[in-house]
């Protein structure tokens, strides 16, 4: 069973093409969305194994309720075990 705080927060880390040196987002976060060749999509807590293609841009809000956008051409995504990472794409 799921503790409290995952059914309300998770992670995301945001890879830039330079990842080895930084970050551009890596952080608690209460929902994600962007779209791919479907549409829009949203990932929440304890959301089902995803890889997909996202484009256009990213939309997070944190804890705080804090919106977060970044652009984005393209980029490879993957949600898992409440974790979503982003590959921004060279």
């Amino acid at each position: 069973m799921p503790n409290a705080t995952s059914e309300i927060e998770f992670t995301a880390v945001i890879f830039p093409p330079n990842y080895k040196k930084n970050y551009a987002f890596r952080g608690l976060i209460k929902s994600f969305s962007s779209q791919n060749s479907e549409g829009p999509f949203d990932i929440l807590p304890e959301h089902e194994n995803f890889v997909t293609v996202a484009h256009d841009k990213i939309t997070m809000v944190d804890l705080a309720g804090k919106k977060i956008e970044i652009a984005i051409e393209k980029a490879v995504l993957e949600a898992s075990n409440n974790l979503v990472k982003v590959f921004i794409e060279f």
